[in-house]
């Protein structure tokens, strides 16, 4: 099974009959409720079945995105093989 976001675009809250639609779905299960929006873990061929019949909401996937590490890394030098004494001359050169 999949979780699957439905979310309401009409007028006013959620239709009760709605919802107690997608609670009645076999083998779904409602994880959390917001004014407008439903998180719901089911099996796709039922969403969609249902999602035929509800054309004031919008179905989609629920989508993970992974955060980034925010620990800060230390990132080493290219590593082209110079010391930070050879390093250092060269850029002071550069510099005359």
């Amino acid at each position: 099974m999949s979780h699957y976001i439905f979310l309401f675009q009409g007028t006013g809250p959620k239709p009760a009959e709605d919802v107690a639609a997608i609670r009645a779905m076999p083998g779904s299960t409602v994880l959390d409720e917001s004014p407008r929006m439903l998180l719901v873990d089911a099996p796709e061929a039922q969403v969609q079945s249902l999602a035929a019949h509800m054309p004031n909401w919008e179905i989609t996937p629920e989508r993970m995105y992974p955060l980034p590490d925010p620990r800060v890394t230390l990132r080493e030098d290219a590593g082209d093989g110079e010391d930070e004494s050879t390093s250092e001359k060269r850029r002071k050169q550069k510099h005359r």
